[in-house]
């Protein structure tokens, strides 16, 4: 009984490592680690794709069009923020905004 729990253990292990070391490959090459502004990089870098995709793994991450985030799941919106002087909330909760 113990001989089989550590055999179907052992097997966990084994099974878990390799999905887990598949998963994903780092690329230092890859633009997003090349410079803080990407893209210029390249521009720079790779004649005729002047945007870096984070998820494109190809041509370190160049490509001809700006990723959008319906393509590319690692892009996100841009969280809407509104600063003090656009927004404010008087005491019964009510929220008006000046212009």
């Amino acid at each position: 009984m113990i001989c089989r729990l550590h055999r179907r253990l052992e097997m966990t292990l084994i099974l878990a490592t390799l999905l887990g070391a598949g998963c994903r490959a780092e690329n230092l090459d890859h633009c997003l680690h090349r410079a803080e502004d990407a893209d210029a990089w390249c521009s720079v870098n790779h004649s005729g794709t002047p945007y870096c995709s984070p998820c494109e793994a190809t041509n370190n991450g160049c490509v001809a069009a700006a990723p959008s985030p319906d393509a590319c799941a690692l892009l996100s919106p841009a969280p809407e923020t509104t600063s003090a002087s656009e927004s404010s909330t008087s005491t019964t909760g009510a929220t008006s905004t000046t212009g």
